[in-house]
């Protein structure tokens, strides 16, 4: 006779089978050398934001972006113009053979110049010239970040070549079929894309409030800032008509109507070769400030 019971017996079994069990569970398997490696977190890609807008690093990464930009359009207007003077050269010769007056030619080139000088493309290498490559270029890339920071004009006129410059300037050769023409544009992109910010108008709004407060913090005056002068120092910095007519227009948005009418009639001065369409959109930007700032005023007095 067992010492035990069949029922104790098949209790005992079923508990060092279950003990069994959870010791192979509990086993770990051993690691290969590869396995053993802690993984490296420097292969890790990590998600980076970008810089706030108006920041020390976000003008240094805009600057860097604007001066490749800047390259490629330089080198695409520099073909362009190397092709018109071949062009010009034959026409002239023809010209001379047909025995036209030389006089009239002259006033061929004077037009086909003013009709190139107005391209987007003209307008943003000819205002990086005139301001960033006038200022800046003179250091390593973290002295010219530093400049910009200090100079709101030169912020101002910066991401003012971003917010409406490059757009007209893809427009442009969006309708132009030439080939030099499509490799520019696959250029830019390659540019835009390898740039880590970008300004829009929102950018750019905020910019030119930060010109306009600095304008009342210091009381400055607008034919003063518009010539490039803060606080009795020439910056060697101007703004042209249309960067007048742009602060005119945000100042008369943002309900700061008689700075909007002194901007405005300032870009008048300056605009007397402009456009008879500027020339009537400026008038009708004026007279509606004055209509703004004349209702202030009567209901004030009531």
């Amino acid at each position: 006779m067992l010492p035990f019971s069949f029922s104790q017996f098949t209790a005992w079994a079923t508990l060092f089978c279950f003990a069994g069990f959870i010791a192979v569970l509990s086993v770990e398997p051993e690691l290969t050398e590869t396995e053993k490696i802690p993984p490296d977190d420097s292969d890790i890609k990590q998600p980076t934001s970008a810089p706030p807008t108006m920041s020390h690093k976000y003008l240094l990464l805009l600057a860097e972006t604007d001066a490749l930009i800047y390259e490629s359009l330089r080198k695409f207007l520099n073909v362009v113009n190397v092709q018109a003077e071949s062009n010009r050269d034959l026409r002239l010769h023809i010209l001379r053979l047909l025995h036209f007056k030389i006089s009239q030619f002259s006033v061929y080139l004077v037009m086909t110049n003013k009709v190139h000088n107005e391209t987007s493309i003209y307008r943003f290498v000819e205002d990086y010239e005139t301001s960033v490559g006038r200022l800046v270029m003179r250091g390593t890339s973290t002295e010219d970040a530093s400049r910009i920071y200090k100079n709101p004009l030169l912020i101002f006129r910066m991401i003012f070549r971003f917010a409406v410059d490059l757009e007209a300037i893809a427009g442009e050769l969006l309708e132009n079929p030439d080939d030099d023409a499509k490799t520019l544009l696959e250029t830019l992109q390659r540019n835009l894309e390898d740039g880590e910010v970008w300004a829009d108008t929102k950018v750019l709004d905020e910019a030119m409030e930060r010109l306009v407060v600095l304008m009342f913090v210091y009381d400055f005056e607008v034919s003063d800032v518009a010539s490039g002068v803060l606080q009795n120092i020439s910056t060697g910095l101007s703004l042209a008509t249309r960067h007048c007519v742009l602060i005119g227009q945000y100042a008369s948005r943002s309900g700061y109507h008689a700075l909007a009418i002194e901007w405005i009639r300032h870009a008048q001065k300056l605009g007397t070769d402009a456009s008879e369409q500027t020339q009537e959109e400026m008038t009708l930007l004026l007279q509606r400030a004055i209509s703004k700032v004349s209702n202030r005023t009567t209901t004030q007095d009531f």
